[in-house]
């Protein structure tokens, strides 16, 4: 996790991304949209709270993938999935 903290800059109000997609904290898509561009604001610990149930949401996808809960291969298909 330490590692996608140093991948990823913190943004407390929502933005587009380069892929015109809403986004917020650390690169969370799943929850905002549109209308939420420039208005919505969160805070520094609803980011990290909101990493931490993306990376859960990742890991658990690549569990479902590979079969393997730990390990190189599950942390690398967490990342990719992540991003």
């Amino acid at each position: 996790m330490t590692l996608l903290y140093i991948m990823r800059l913190l943004f407390l109000v929502c933005y587009l991304d380069a892929a015109d997609v809403p986004t917020i904290g650390y690169g969370h898509t799943a929850t905002v949209g549109r209308a939420d561009v420039g208005v919505l604001k969160i805070t520094k610990d609803k980011a990290h709270a909101l990493l931490l149930q993306d990376i859960k949401w990742a890991s658990m996808s690549a569990y479902a993938i590979t079969g393997y809960s730990s390990g190189n291969v599950h942390d690398a298909i967490t990342s990719f999935i992540f991003n």
